[in-house]
């Protein structure tokens, strides 16, 4: 459901795209599944931003702490660059 979610926002379906974000991250959540929760933290951060919808930057945050937890400092540096130039 990432990768739908993940398409659906880039052809700009934006509804669409938050609908299979939300599930995939109750999923995530549920089995503990750190890695893939962490980049739908990102995906549901980035869909926010081009709905213009405030308060989701702590998805960001929330991801970095999941990446930093697995070792994964090019992901971390990743979500750095997106908060940066959105």
């Amino acid at each position: 459901m990432y990768g739908l979610a993940e398409t659906y926002r880039n052809i700009g379906d934006l509804p669409k795209a938050k609908k299979f974000c939300l599930r995939a991250k109750d999923i995530l959540i549920k089995i503990e599944s750190k890695l893939d929760l962490a980049k739908v933290l990102v995906q549901e951060a980035l869909i926010a931003r081009q709905m213009q919808v405030l308060g989701y930057d702590d998805n960001f945050e929330m991801a970095i702490a999941l990446f930093t937890e697995l070792s994964a400092p090019r992901l971390i540096q990743k979500v750095h660059g997106l908060m940066a130039s959105l």
